[in-house]
């Protein structure tokens, strides 16, 4: 291999090695390094450049750099040492350093051990680091045949359809993507540039980082496995666009699901996802569109229900069953023909668990159309699938709870014909509901959102005292508060309000809210004066009638103390009996003078004192009572 080659070859390696390697002049100036050798020195690789190999590390590390210098300054052979770094923790790492010539510069390499290794030569430990390295290396022709692969590349890129002679990159790749290599691999020998690009393998299941080192006549390319890198962020950019989705509230579950499905699918092309939705004992499958249509249309025939499903499946024990072979799985006997007539072999399904209930909302059912496991990355991936579907079935329920509890909301609303308010005492805004329009004639938005509109439509009579005792309340950190006043409409006319009031407290008992209701009692308090104002009728009409009716009562008195009580026979008692007639006729004539007076009063007889009940009639016959004490009358109620 020419010289130049050779340079190029090290220029290639020492950006990819993780060994501590730089180049140096026969003085011991620095040319190039390495960022392994560069970290352990504290900066950059850049920075090393012209640096003094004298200089290399830090003070802590002084011997070495002496060591290192008068190594570089006095070289004869290709030799190797040991000697020990000092970490920046303070700790010790051995590292055997080997150097060698190479024209007019040295190579310093150096590699962390705890063991003395023996020497070799330069070149062979240059393809001693590639043929061990963690990364996929191998070397084509100028006709893009293989020849060499590392030992990381003959293990990664391995398939039971590749057989000894098979070139094991090229057959890794579908034939649309060789025909990109081969133009990018040309492009590479013709120019002696560089090229990087990533790629997926549907063969291998991976995601590579592809660079591409032009090297004389040969390819030098370096694979890298980014999988991991990249299913990250595909799940990521995927998460966010279903929350996005889900959080809008403008699609239904399924829909969502379905994307999510898609997305899932997008990333993993050789699996084929579905969610199974438990809803009332019923299984209902939702699925991207990969699955077949007629498998489809042979689930939904089926109908199946929780109860009937075997109690080893996911839906009972609450964990992963991953079935290898469903032709084989015992569990999988009744539903096996449906999977097996359209190509699936295995199916892994996830029980999607409420975080409350621990009971299962869901299963996530993945296909494969050959018999095998999920890979450790495909379990990390469908873990956070499970996950999603997790989060939007919990907030369906609690959509589902939230608007169950607005529909009673409303019906209270509706069944109270309150005013129902929301006052956040932080921010100062107030929520009306829609019956502030319907009691006092003024539209939630008319009303504003503070607590002024409301301060300023009390009756002026009232609301200083209703204030004091909102604040009184709120010194004494007291939960409930109620209060009655006046509120004036939009007629302007004011009604008699019923407020009643409950007050949230923070956990520093500082007052944040009160939510309450208002309630129309204008009605009632009408009512209760003009029943206030027909009894004081009653008691002044009851007071001038009892003079009325003190004469027939005494009269009646009078004669029936003159009954002879001894002899009821007795000839004397028919005079006293008929005078007792004409003293009840008299009672009677006034009683019916007292009603007549009692009906003249129009709120009287539209409060139905014109025809009267029999409690009317007692709460009359109490009054005069009352006034008749000092006679001691008492009045039949009859």
């Amino acid at each position: 291999m020419p010289n130049q080659k050779l340079y190029d070859f090290i220029d290639c390696i020492i950006g990819h090695s993780t060994d501590l390697i730089c180049v140096c002049t026969d003085n011991g100036v620095i040319i190039k390094a390495n960022q392994a050798l560069a970290d352990q020195a504290g900066c950059s690789s850049a920075d090393l450049t012209g640096r003094s190999i004298g200089k290399l590390f830090t003070q802590n590390n002084k011997t070495l750099n002496d060591l290192l210098y008068s190594r570089v300054i006095g070289f004869e052979n290709e030799e190797s040492f040991i000697s020990n770094i000092r970490q920046k923790n303070g700790r010790l790492m051995s590292v055997t350093w080997r150097i060698c010539k190479i024209d007019e510069v040295r190579v310093i390499s150096g590699t962390i051990t705890k063991k003395y290794r023996s020497e070799i030569q330069a070149d062979e430990r240059l393809k001693a680091i590639i043929e061990n390295a963690s990364d996929c290396f191998f070397i084509l022709n100028s006709k893009l045949d293989l020849i060499y692969q590392n030992k990381a590349a003959s293990k990664k890129f391995s398939s039971p359809s590749f057989d000894e002679d098979s070139n094991i990159f090229f057959g890794s790749f579908p034939e649309e993507t060789n025909a990109k290599f081969i133009e990018h691999f040309s492009n590479a020998f013709n120019s002696q540039i560089r090229l990087k690009f990533v790629e997926f393998s549907a063969v291998l299941n991976c995601w590579f980082s592809i660079e591409v080192v032009p090297l004389g006549d040969e390819l030098n390319i370096l694979v890298d496995d980014i999988s991991d890198r990249i299913i990250d962020h595909k799940l990521n950019e995927l998460e966010l666009k279903t929350f996005e989705l889900n959080l809008t509230k403008n699609y239904a579950v399924d829909v969502v699901i379905k994307d999510l499905l898609e997305g899932f699918e997008s990333i993993y092309p050789s699996l084929t996802g579905a969610v199974l939705q438990i809803e009332d004992e019923q299984m209902n499958l939702i699925s991207s569109s990969k699955l077949p249509e007629n498998y489809l249309s042979q689930w939904r025939n089926q109908k199946v229900r929780i109860s009937e499903v075997t109690d080893s499946g996911v839906e009972f024990l609450k964990k992963a069953v991953i079935c290898y072979d469903l032709e084989t799985d015992e569990r999988w006997v009744n539903y096996k023909e449906l999977l097996l007539c359209h190509g699936f072999r295995s199916c892994w399904t996830y029980p999607i668990l409420s975080n409350k209930t621990k009971e299962v909302m869901a299963v996530f059912a993945v296909y494969i159309r050959e018999n095998r496991i999920p890979t450790e990355n495909e379990s990390r991936s469908i873990a956070r699938i499970c996950n999603i579907i997790k989060i939007i079935f919990e907030d369906l329920k609690q959509d589902n709870a939230l608007l169950q509890m607005n529909k009673r909301y409303e019906m209270v609303i509706r069944a109270t014909n309150d005013a129902i308010y929301d006052w956040n005492l932080l921010s100062d805004e107030v929520y009306w509901s829609a019956n502030l329009h319907t009691i006092f004639g003024y539209t939630p938005e008319e009303a504003h959102d503070t607590k002024h509109w409301w301060i300023r439509h009390i009756h002026k009579d009232d609301r200083a005292e209703t204030i004091r005792s909102l604040r009184e309340c709120l010194r004494k950190k007291e939960s409930g508060w109620v209060a009655e006043y006046r509120l004036k409409g939009k007629d302007d006319g004011f009604k008699c309000v019923y407020n009643r009031g409950y007050i949230l407290y923070d956990d520093l008992e500082r007052p944040i809210s009160i939510i309450g209701a208002i309630q129309d009692v204008t009605a009632l308090k009408e009512r209760e004066i003009e029943i206030l104002e027909q009894n004081n009728k009653l008691k002044e009409i009851a007071r001038v009638s009892s003079h009325d009716l003190r004469r027939p009562v005494t009269s009646i008195l009078g004669l029936v103390s003159l009954l002879n009580k001894d002899d009821f026979t007795n000839e004397s008692n028919r005079d006293v009996i008929d005078y007792l007639k004409l003293a009840t006729q008299e009672l009677d004539d006034v009683i019916h003078s007292v009603v007549n007076k009692t009906l003249q009063d129009k709120s009287f007889e539209t409060s139905g004192l014109a025809h009267p009940s029999a409690e009317q009639k007692n709460s009359f016959r109490v009054a005069l009572e009352e006034e008749m004490k000092g006679q001691s009358v008492k009045l039949n109620s009859n």
